[in-house]
């Protein structure tokens, strides 16, 4: 069977399943849409309450979208509490095993990967205690567009089968799955969903509406992010210096920054120069051992990514080794091991596993910050970006004398107040297909020709004085004696000097008078880019 026939195969499954599931759901609650009250639902908006209600309830399929900000864990929260306190068991879904230990924080449920609790329920043996749960149990499914679709079709498999409740959280506007994606899109597009449409997440008031705006698409928001200095634009020597000096400074003061680009390429680059600056305050030690991997050296002192999950790697605390953990080299061992320190404990990553996974970890790619939390995120874009998060770059051709096109710096301050999921959002700010045209333009070439006229000018004018004054002068001499001739060689030099001074004011003003009515470089704007076709 064909990749593209496997597909289809997948979503007649999945379709079949989710209306028979939505047949029965709306058979049981007719038309309403609170199925019961949620304790400390005074605290919650109104699709909060709706949302928490939904999934607290009995319905066999719930559909939950909203914005990242908008408050879908903290009414999920309110629903897991209320499950809970019922004897009634729920357990979390998420894309990554990072994602799945933020949900499982924030949320407060057991969490796991969708490929865990898959591989759990197809073995020759039955599932661990942990990932058997009973009739009736609710899965939640958290950033489901995120989830391909082969997965989300078998999670529809297995509750079907298991007569478990589903619950699909996510965006189909923000981040896709890599692989085959889209269904949450088509799903509500079908059936329908609870809509969260305020963002909460945000210090910001004007940063809530324009941030939904640039999730809808709208070109025009990105002026507003512009005269909040939200997006800076240069050359791309000097966006990076800027990037990571931005970067250096919040870190500095002690906040948690991360750095995004949507290539790998610009990843590399930004990578180097923050180790390179943290090398020169101290913090890396370049002359101590070292080893390479992928595209780096790296040294003690370096912060690095573990990408994949592995669970046969455990820290001295016995926790698995996931997907996109934070580490710090501790020591760099004579067969190229790693020994690395972070929030979980203490682990040594083999020598294989270091050349083949481990990297830098100040800048990453804009998919891989998905689920870190931090204070301030800065977006590097050097190419078209579209509204579902993954960036496309697209090349262009430039003529000898161009520049390259403007890098676009995003920063986004997030509100102190409330523990965030800050990189969701800034990501979901930047990623349009739209790039900042900011670059500054040289001179027209009408101007440039008046202001080079300006020495010829002046040239023709001393010539001129000089013609003038040479022939009154040998005339002076023999009409009028020696007398005459003083008198008219002064006047002659004064001749010389008007009409120099004549000339040098009528061509500034000229020049001046062109540069006032074409007028000044026009500020910055912002130029549609057509994103490419898939």
């Amino acid at each position: 069977m064909s990749p593209h026939d496997r597909s289809t195969s997948h979503l007649d499954q999945l379709e079949e399943i989710m209306a028979d599931r939505t047949g029965q759901a709306t058979a049981k609650v007719l038309t309403a849409r609170l199925d019961l009250a949620v304790e400390g639902d005074d605290e919650l908006s109104g699709p909060q309450r709706e949302v928490a209600s939904a999934v607290a309830g009995r319905r066999e399929l719930v559909l939950v979208v909203g914005p990242a900000g908008a408050g879908k864990t903290t009414a999920l929260g309110r629903a897991i509490e209320q499950l809970l306190a019922q004897g009634r068991a729920v357990f979390g879904v998420a894309p990554s095993a990072a994602t799945a230990e933020v949900l499982a924080h924030d949320a407060g449920l057991a969490s796991d990967t969708p490929d865990k609790l898959l591989v759990e329920h197809r073995l020759q043996r039955p599932p661990d205690h942990r990932y058997d749960l009973p009739t009736g149990a609710t899965v939640v499914v958290d950033q489901a567009a995120m989830v391909p679709t082969p997965r989300l079709a078998g999670l529809a498999e297995l509750a079907e089968h298991r007569r478990w409740r589903l619950v699909l959280v996510g965006d189909p506007l923000q981040f896709s799955a890599v692989g085959r994606s889209g269904m949450l899109g088509h799903l509500i597009d079908r059936y329908g969903a609870i809509e969260l449409d305020r963002v909460h997440r945000f210090a910001h008031a004007w940063e809530r509406e324009a941030s939904l705006q640039l999730r809808r698409g709208n070109p025009d928001v990105l002026a507003v992010y512009d005269d909040h200095g939200r997006i800076h634009g240069g050359s791309r020597r000097q966006m990076e210096r800027a990037v990571v000096n931005a970067w250096w400074e919040a870190r500095s003061q002690g906040e948690r920054a991360a750095m995004m680009a949507p290539t790998n390429e610009t990843v590399v680059a930004l990578n180097h120069r923050a180790q390179a600056i943290r090398a020169r305050a101290g913090e890396v030690d370049l002359a101590g051992p070292s080893v390479e991997a992928a595209s780096y050296r790296l040294h003690v002192g370096d912060a690095v990514p573990t990408p994949p999950n592995d669970r046969g790697l455990r820290t001295d605390y016995r926790l698995m080794v996931k997907n996109r953990d934070q580490w710090e080299v501790k020591a760099v061992h004579h067969d190229g091991a790693l020994s690395v320190a972070g929030r979980t404990g203490t682990v040594r990553l083999p020598a294989d596993y270091v050349a083949e996974h481990v990297e830098l970890a100040y800048a990453q790619t804009i998919h891989a910050t998905q689920g870190r939390t931090v204070d301030r995120a800065f977006l590097f874009l050097d190419g078209p970006a579209d509204t579902q998060g993954v960036p496309r770059p697209a090349p262009r051709q430039h003529a000898a004398h161009e520049q390259p096109r403007v890098i676009g710096l995003v920063g986004y301050e997030a509100a102190a107040a409330e523990r965030q999921r800050s990189i969701d959002v800034a990501v979901e700010q930047a990623l349009l297909s739209t790039v900042p045209a900011r670059m500054p333009q040289a001179a027209p070439p009408r101007r440039r020709e008046m202001l080079g006229a300006v020495p010829h000018v002046l040239a023709a004018a001393v010539v001129l004085g000089v013609y003038l004054g040479l022939p009154l002068t040998l005339a002076a001499r023999d009409l009028l004696g020696a007398l005459g001739n003083a008198v008219l060689l002064a006047v002659a030099v004064l001749v010389l000097v008007g009409v120099t001074i004549l000339a040098v004011l009528r061509a500034t003003s000229r020049t001046v008078s062109s540069v006032l009515s074409e007028g000044a470089p026009a500020p910055a704007s912002f130029r549609r880019v057509p994103a490419p076709s898939r």
